[in-house]
């Protein structure tokens, strides 16, 4: 009997002891995640582009393409959206469409790595993809969309928006 509601003690000095040291962790690593994102430089870019044509950033040390299907961009229809990145691997690529004169309050998706059996696609050219839809404006039937891109690397944060032009 004495075994029981020692072992009770016990557990409950257990699961203490581990809640204690929960509270006392989680904050410190929480902000060291923290204080790791806002430690990445950020660097921002605009341009205007031609969807048709794709957009296309260039860098010292590489490129960023935007590739929009189709580039007639229909409302409310998949809208297949490729992001090559040529020079550093990013860690993580994001799109988001927002409106231009009007934020339209939408969703950004998160891009995933494609791979061919190399691995990449050619000389340090990484291809992000997914599907993406841009929304039914009621109040401007010609509403121009931009396409924020974000690309996180190793230590800095691109930041591109290009301007839709898809006439």
């Amino acid at each position: 009997m004495n075994y029981k509601k020692n072992g009770a003690v016990l557990l409950a000095l257990i699961l203490t002891l581990m809640l204690i040291a929960t509270v006392v962790t989680a904050p410190g690593l929480l902000q060291q995640s923290l204080r790791s994102a806002e430690e990445k430089g950020k660097e921002y870019h605009h341009s205007s582009c031609q969807v048709s044509a794709g957009c296309q950033l260039d860098y010292p040390d590489g490129s960023i393409k935007l590739v929009i299907k189709p580039y007639t961009m229909p409302v409310l229809q998949p809208l297949q959206v490729d992001v090559l990145v040529h020079g550093a691997k990013p860690e993580a690529v994001s799109l988001e469409f927002v409106g231009r004169d009007m934020p339209m309050g939408l969703m950004p998706y998160s891009l995933s790595p494609q791979q061919n059996s190399a691995g990449r696609w050619g000389n340090d050219q990484w291809r992000y993809q997914d599907t993406a839809m841009i929304t039914f404006c009621p109040v401007d039937r010609n509403m121009v969309w931009l396409a924020k891109v974000v690309v996180e690397f190793d230590q800095l944060i691109r930041i591109m928006v290009f301007e839709l032009e898809n006439q």
